[in-house]
């Protein structure tokens, strides 16, 4: 008799933890928790976050719901600083080394069946597209698998689970998302490729990355430092392809089949 409702009680104690994508659900759904708490944590002590989130849950923001708010903000920001399309435009002129009526007039010529003009007013709406409207899912779906999985081949030895180092980038790359409102002011919209994305922004991201990996990972030895350096610099490469196929291969179908 006693054993049994001791055994009622572990049962009624026992806290049932929601699965992965519940998790992404009720983490979209309810703004309820510590966010400030949670970013300054974020910059001091990025591993309190990530431990509580697979033990407590109840000091610190959901990752998913703190992907939704910190980059919603972002990019709101970036939206009200940022002209997207001339600054798609731009870099596709400074890609080319030539203006585009130019360069569509030339392609026109060598191959004449293509239309593209087109081709390039689509992948400007298909780039700005992703950049204002579906960056959250583009950081949530695509740039953060890729860095967990090159931290993940890295550093499998100290967290075999897959989901510890892409719960850990989920935290970063939403962290490193606030850098953007301080110097997306000072962005040249003429200049794609200018001094502040080069000497401040990615060397910027790259030195968060390498923060927050050193600390939740417990790095050390040379061997391990240089993982970490390669898991940013990879992941930053893999994606920026990755992007690129996805603006170019997008408005390519679109236009023979749109």
């Amino acid at each position: 008799m006693d054993n049994s409702t001791e055994s009622e009680k572990e049962k009624s104690t026992t806290t049932k933890h929601p699965g992965f994508f519940e998790d992404i659900l009720s983490g979209v759904l309810n703004l309820d928790r510590g966010l400030p708490a949670t970013i300054w944590a974020m910059i001091k002590a990025p591993k309190a976050v990530i431990d509580d989130y697979f033990h407590e849950r109840e000091k610190f923001t959901n990752p998913f719901r703190y992907t939704i708010i910190l980059t919603t903000v972002a990019t709101f920001v970036a939206t009200y600083f940022m002209d997207y399309s001339e600054m798609y435009h731009n870099a596709m002129e400074m890609g080319a080394g030539e203006e585009m009526d130019v360069l569509i007039t030339d392609l026109s010529e060598k191959i004449p069946s293509f239309e593209w003009q087109l081709f390039f007013d689509r992948m400007i709406l298909i780039s700005v597209a992703i950049t204002e409207k579906f960056i959250q899912i583009t950081y949530l779906f695509m740039y953060a698998p890729i860095l967990a999985l090159y931290s993940y081949l890295f550093f499998k030895k100290k967290h075999p689970r897959f989901l510890h180092h892409f719960v850990m980038v989920v935290y970063m790359i939403s962290t490193y998302s606030l850098a953007t409102i301080i110097y997306m002011p000072f962005v040249d919209v003429e200049n794609f490729f200018n001094w502040v994305v080069y000497l401040f922004g990615i060397p910027l991201q790259m030195a968060y990355i390498y923060w927050v990996m050193y600390n939740y990972l417990d790095v050390s030895g040379w061997g391990e430092h240089i993982k970490v350096i390669l898991t940013g610099i990879l992941g930053y490469v893999t994606f920026s392809i990755l992007m690129t196929l996805l603006m170019y291969g997008g408005a390519f179908i679109w236009t023979l089949y749109g």
